[in-house]
């Protein structure tokens, strides 16, 4: 995940917290963020997809 989504992360558990939901956990936004993209037409999915910026996959070398 880049450092944009963790922040948007963030934004989405202060949010909840405003909105009055005492504690959320990160794994509760992602699978809500899931279920709304599963809800979108197909067409809109593969919009959302094309616009993201791509990551690298694996995990950082040792150093």
């Amino acid at each position: 995940m880049t450092a944009a989504d963790q922040e948007l992360l963030k934004k989405c558990k202060r949010d909840a917290v405003t909105s009055g939901r005492d504690s959320t956990k990160k794994s509760e936004i992602v699978r809500a963020a899931l279920r709304h993209f599963a809800s979108l037409a197909a067409s809109t999915q593969l919009m959302e997809l094309n616009g993201l910026d791509p990551v690298k996959t694996g995990r950082p070398k040792k150093k």
